[in-house]
């Protein structure tokens, strides 16, 4: 669709809106309802290799764009415009502008006034840089001053051009503060975080506790306003010493890099601590490194976050007490490609989606070497969606090579860290087994998305000539399923007549 025909579709969503009457506006701004839909939050890093004509085909109906942030001089605010670009395919957007609502602040009224000419030249920047932007976000930190937010947002709501929606984030805490109602009255709608935390917090259970936010989500239907839930995506690692001190802590890891790590020792009891979220727990075996970190004997690493599973619960829980009131999601964050804790976009979808999230995983074999006393083959796995598994250390994860009328040889794993040489008919490594071995198991700790691993040369001395090889492979999900790929059954094409 053009820029044009896209301002047109909207413009006339607006208006028939308007139509339906004062019962369909919000107090006294005279402006229609706004449409529930799902939201996606981003900056205009993570935004850039979007293409939001996909993106929309996953039900997201608009994206909040970091876009600015307020700076104050006394009681006199500027907000500091970033670096915006156009995306890539057409989609509404709401610019959002982060920083603080000053705690001491002599004429609230006034500096709303203020802000509110700094938003309208945000919102004319955006478009001069050929954005469609429907809505302006405060991301404010504001508590102990609501009061005093709220008479600014007044103030703001009362300047802006109405089809310019305004809307604020309200933490979870922030619900059980009398002044909330204030500012949930003062904007079109509020954003209320209500699931996950943001960098920067402190670990909170209650944070990803889905029987607190449903008694959250009551609370925020007793404001008796339109609504949307902050839903924080962002997976979290964190260093902590030998005392249970956290050191630091970064977005920017890879549970793989972790679970391959030789000198991390998987702590026991994770799964249990995670039922509404996914915690994992790592032991510092002897000093190691940990992306950018030097982590010493006897600290930890704890990683903190959610998946899609836990997404589509969270969503159910929602759907039972929400009203209409209720419109929809908003999903902070979308990740950086070094951000491999955090759900991606496919993800995402996954999580909107109708059915459980599971691997797409795909099993071939590639003949390198092939003579009357000898098969040479490598194997490779293929997952060709952003889902994971489960991190398993023991028995699960894994790809197996199972031969029909011979024996395997040699054997290099490549990229898998390990593997066992097996007889039909039994798990157990024994004698026999290492001596004539008719099955291989490859073992993974963790499969991640999109990716293939391949093994090296795996060697196969066949003893019939209707000899084959049978793949198949197995895999535990991060909800507790164990999904198997698809068996396949191969031998080597015989090698082209000279």
């Amino acid at each position: 669709m053009k820029r044009y025909q896209l301002h047109q579709a909207i413009g006339a969503t607006l208006v028939i809106a308007g139509l339906i009457g004062l019962t369909g506006c919000f107090g006294s701004w005279g402006r229609p309802d706004k449409p529930p839909g799902t939201v996606v939050w981003g900056d205009p890093a993570t935004l850039d290799a979007l293409d939001l004509a996909a993106t929309r085909t996953l039900g997201v109906q608009e994206v909040f764009l970091a876009a600015g942030e307020v700076e104050w001089n006394g009681s006199t605010p500027q907000v500091r415009i970033a670096k915006l670009a156009p995306l890539r395919g057409q989609m509404p957007v709401t610019l959002v502008v982060s920083g603080q609502w000053p705690v001491v602040l002599g004429d609230s009224k006034a500096a709303g006034t203020r802000l509110a000419a700094e938003l309208r030249r945000l919102q004319l920047d955006a478009e001069a840089r050929g954005l469609f932007p429907i809505g302006v976000h405060l991301d404010l930190a504001a508590t102990g001053n609501l009061v005093s937010y709220a008479q600014g947002l007044r103030a703001i709501r009362g300047v802006l051009p109405k089809p310019l929606f305004l809307s604020v984030s309200v933490g979870r805490t922030s619900l059980q503060d009398e002044a909330v109602a204030k500012v949930a009255r003062a904007v079109d709608y509020s954003v209320v975080f209500l699931y996950g935390q943001r960098p920067g917090q402190g670990e909170d259970t209650k944070a990803w506790d889905f029987q607190e936010v449903v008694r959250n989500v009551q609370r925020a239907e007793a404001l008796k306003r339109p609504y949307r839930i902050g839903v924080v995506l962002l997976g979290t690692a964190s260093h902590r010493s030998a005392g249970g001190d956290t050191l630091e802590s970064t977005t920017e890891m890879s549970l793989r890099d972790l679970a391959l790590n030789p000198r991390l020792k998987l702590e026991g009891g994770f799964t249990l601590e995670g039922l509404d979220r996914e915690v994992y727990g790592f032991h510092v075996e002897g000093a190691t490194e940990v992306g950018s970190w030097k982590v010493a004997r006897g600290d930890s690493v704890r990683v903190v976050g959610t998946g899609p599973t836990y997404l589509q619960s969270l969503r159910k829980h929602i759907q039972e007490v929400a009203t209409p009131r209720y419109l929809g999601q908003v999903f902070y964050r979308l990740p950086t490609p070094t951000e491999r804790l955090t759900p991606t976009i496919s993800q995402l979808g996954d999580a909107l989606a109708a059915q459980p999230p599971t691997l797409d995983l795909l099993l071939s074999a590639e003949a390198l070497d092939r003579n009357s006393q000898h098969w040479v083959f490598k194997v490779a796995i293929e997952n060709r969606n952003d889902e994971r598994s489960d991190i398993a250390m023991l028995n699960n994860n894994f790809v197996e090579v199972s031969t029909d009328g011979g024996l395997l040889g040699t054997v290099q794993a490549g990229a898998f860290p390990r593997f066992e040489l097996l007889r039909k008919g039994s798990d157990k490594v024994d004698i026999e087994a290492l001596r004539s071995p008719e099955r291989l198991r490859l073992y993974l700790p963790i499969l991640e998305g999109a990716g293939k691993l391949e093994t090296g040369p795996i060697e196969f001395k066949p003893r019939d000539r209707n000899a084959q090889i049978t793949l198949s492979a197995s895999f535990l999900l991060p909800d507790g399923r164990t999904v198997l790929a698809t068996p396949v059954v191969w031998t080597p094409t015989p090698p082209k007549a000279k």
